[in-house]
């Protein structure tokens, strides 16, 4: 039965390759296949430059003077102090010591892990990671 369908199909494939009594072959039976070739996906993860903010909330600082802090307490040490409106990208919100309300904020527990400030990778301009911020002081 194999051997019957085997001649059968070469039969069709000769006849198809006898030609017909067109005098040219047709352009579609010349032409290229138009298929693209195959592809495959990377698997290899792509990371952002150093110089873009990660994923994060951006905020502002609600009033001048608000402190940038090396840790997430008031007793650590002042990396510098953000003008009203600064942006700030925020990338956790973390537990740390309390603060007291000031004229513009209120108090909390609460602290904001900072990585840019108005666009500026804060390791480039205070040579740490991040920085922390009172989050009572932000909008």
């Amino acid at each position: 039965m194999l051997r019957r369908l085997l001649a059968a199909g070469l039969v069709l494939v000769v006849a198809a390759g006898c030609g017909s009594s067109a005098a040219s072959p047709s352009a579609e039976a010349s032409a290229p296949p138009t298929t693209a070739p195959i592809v495959a996906p990377t698997e290899e993860p792509v990371e952002a430059p150093s110089d873009v903010p990660s994923a994060g909330t951006i905020m502002t600082s609600a009033c001048a003077a608000v402190g940038l802090r090396k840790a997430p307490k008031s007793g650590a040490a002042v990396l510098g102090r953000l003008a009203a409106d600064t942006p700030v990208n925020v990338v956790d919100t973390v537990k740390g010591a309390s603060y007291k309300a000031g004229s513009c904020g209120t108090g909390g527990k609460e602290w904001l892990k900072i990585d840019f400030v108005d666009g500026v990778a804060v390791s480039d301009t205070y040579g740490v990671d991040f920085a922390y911020a009172a989050s009572g002081f932000f909008k």
